[in-house]
């Protein structure tokens, strides 16, 4: 594939796209290219836009090298497993149990699978046996005890078995005697069931609106923290530099402890569920092209959706002449019909977003082809094709960004950091009906791939529950915000914050004329467009209180890194000059607020608790 560099993985679709049209037509904006974009655009149906792209002179060769560019899944290797089994042997001996962990890991992820779950196979005995006696050392004892029982089931020698059940049994009292799981674990649980949605309470429904379609509407009043889903994704992408450190398949966090996948050493999971669930879905298809899929992110997703639902049953589904809004027997649930009748299109075209979208098509389809999904030659080709870019719209459109938050359990309460990572992107059935508002009435939160949406003020009865899209009117100034809904997902806000221009003022800058909140638009990295709400002016210049913002940023940057070496007087000197800077520039203290609580960690590191305390 055409070398990524470090771009945003988030956006690897978008740029394999336009790769293959800067490598068709030198420039998007040259005649050729506007000229077939145009007659794509007058086409009838989404095979005739397919049979134009496979049919273009111009396309044909950088289509056809996506075949030559496949990156293929690392075989698994019993030598070189046995290499890494010998690397955790010394390790281990010398004490170091957690350079050990890693070796035997990858002995495990190397090794082929023993013909059935309970099959001798001494390799694949003594390397779960090794990392069992590893997490002991550590004192990981839950993962020592499944380890074990990987070793017991397949361990050929009788005396060897009976050694391995006593040490199961004493991991396991160590387990119940040091175990916390229960103060730290989340366990939410919805107080009701609702008959008509997936993982949802029984206090809302669904009920189609006129303009918005399906919308989440509440049968009673609802209080603050109110949880009203608990939804695992139907479907999930895990960005590519993370595949060492989350699960393939929920997106947890490893934490020391993965699972292999059957046939590849690429991909880890959480737990055997997770591997096993993968496998039997989708992964034992795209296995072999892994490596190559994990950077196509919509295209895998909504490929993935197809191999998951059966190819031939989404292309029938959207065969039909009547296209179903109604979902079978009425509930919302992890099916095709369910999921094929997610929001699929923009309600404000954007022709050039669009074109990209069908290179991107075309060039996971060349790839399904070499998956053996479809023939190159046959008729099906174009109704795939079609159907393909019918589910990547509905994953575009309907997918949330997932964040590791480091959810956690403390004393009762849980608790989130506020550094969060974007993990990668899901789908849902249930949390994908919730419309967007600038100024929505329930959050969201995630534990791997399951996301968590509660109420965050009370919400009257027979009110519509919202979420935001991305943009808030706390964040954002109301034409970015514009600017944004439009762009990723083609409609015009018509919340009320919106209709009434509601601008962030807390995170406004000074005004240079008169000191009152400078809304700045940034709606593209060039826009420098800002407006003063008390003077009225107009694209004021901005940039000395911008390189003052720069410089805040840089000292807070630099206090990171000292409170991650736990250095706190550095820090803390770091983060004076920090927000002294935004105290010069920005309106209101609330942009501050994180600067005030890491200096307050500082002091607290310092003993300096009366300082921490102001």
């Amino acid at each position: 594939m055409a070398d990524v560099g470090k771009r945003d993985e988030f956006s690897y679709f978008e740029y394999y796209a336009s790769h293959v049209i800067d490598s068709a037509f030198d420039d998007y904006k040259s005649t050729e290219c506007k000229r077939l974009r145009k007659i794509v655009f007058k086409c009838d149906t989404t095979e005739d836009q397919f049979k134009l792209i496979f049919d273009n002179p111009l396309l044909a060769k950088p289509l056809e090298n996506v075949k030559n560019e496949l990156i293929f899944a690392t075989k698994k290797s019993v030598k070189a497993a046995i290499q890494k089994l010998k690397a955790g042997h010394s390790a281990f001996d010398a004490e170091e149990y957690e350079e050990a962990l890693v070796f035997y890991t990858e002995s495990i992820l190397l090794l082929p699978f023993p013909k059935s779950p309970t099959s001798a196979d001494e390799l694949w005995a003594q390397c779960f046996l090794h990392r069992a006696l590893t997490y002991f050392r550590l004192q990981m004892y839950k993962a020592s005890v499944t380890d074990f029982d990987q070793a017991i089931n397949h361990t050929a020698d009788n005396r060897q078995k009976v050694f391995l059940i006593v040490f199961k049994a004493y991991a396991l009292q160590l387990l119940k005697l040091n175990d916390d799981s229960n103060d730290t674990e989340l366990d939410f649980q919805l107080t009701s069931t609702n008959e008509h949605m997936r993982c949802t309470i029984s206090e809302v429904d669904i009920v189609k609106h006129p303009q918005k379609g399906r919308t989440i509407i509440t049968k009673q009043e609802l209080k603050t923290g109110k949880l009203l889903i608990v939804e695992p994704a139907v479907v999930a992408w895990l960005r590519p530099s993370f595949y060492d450190a989350y699960c393939n398949h929920c997106l947890q966090k490893l934490n020391k402890r993965c699972f292999p996948c059957q046939s590849c050493s690429d991909v880890r999971y959480c737990s055997w569920k997770c591997s096993e669930t993968a496998w039997k879905s989708y992964h034992s298809v795209e296995c072999k092209f892994g490596p190559t899929l994990k950077f196509m992110v919509f295209g895998t997703l909504g490929l993935r959706l197809m191999i998951m639902y059966g190819i031939d049953n989404v292309i029938n589904y959207f065969q039909k002449k009547e296209q179903h809004d109604s979902v079978a027997n009425g509930k919302l649930d992890a099916n095709l019909e369910t999921m094929m009748s997610l929001v699929g299109e923009m309600q404000i075209p954007d022709h050039k977003f669009e074109f990209e979208v069908i290179i991107g098509v075309a060039v996971v389809t060349k790839i399904a082809e070499c998956m053996g999904l479809i023939k190159e030659s046959s008729p099906f080709l174009l109704r795939f094709a079609a159907t393909l870019k019918r589910c990547v719209m509905k994953v575009l459109l309907n997918c949330f960004y997932t964040y590791d938050e480091q959810l956690k359990k403390s004393n009762g309460f849980v608790i989130a950091d506020y550094e969060f990572e974007e993990v990668g992107f899901c789908v849902y059935a249930s949390a994908s009906m919730f419309s967007h508002s600038c100024n929505c009435n329930a959050n969201r939160s995630f534990n791997g791939s399951t996301i968590y949406v509660y109420a965050n003020r009370e919400i009257g009865e027979n009110s519509e529950v919202t979420v935001d899209y991305g943009t808030d009117i706390f964040h954002n100034a109301y034409e970015y915000r514009r600017a944004f809904l439009i762009s990723s997902f083609g409609f015009k806000c018509g919340c009320e914050s919106c209709l009434i221009v509601t601008d962030n003022v807390p995170f406004a800058l000074r005004c240079p004329q008169c000191d009152g909140p400078v809304i700045m638009n940034y709606t593209s990295k060039k826009d420098k467009s800002n407006r003063c709400i008390s003077c009225g002016d107009i694209n004021l210049k901005m940039k000395p209180s911008e390189k003052i913002l720069d410089s805040g940023d840089s000292y807070y940057r630099k206090a990171e890194r000292r409170i991650d070496k736990e250095e706190w007087s550095e820090a803390k000197s770091y983060l004076k000059k920090c927000i002294a800077r935004y105290s010069e520039v920005y309106y209101s203290k609330v942009p501050l607020r994180h600067a005030h609580e890491m200096l307050c960690l500082c002091y607290e590191n310092m003993s300096r608790y009366s300082r921490a305390f102001d």
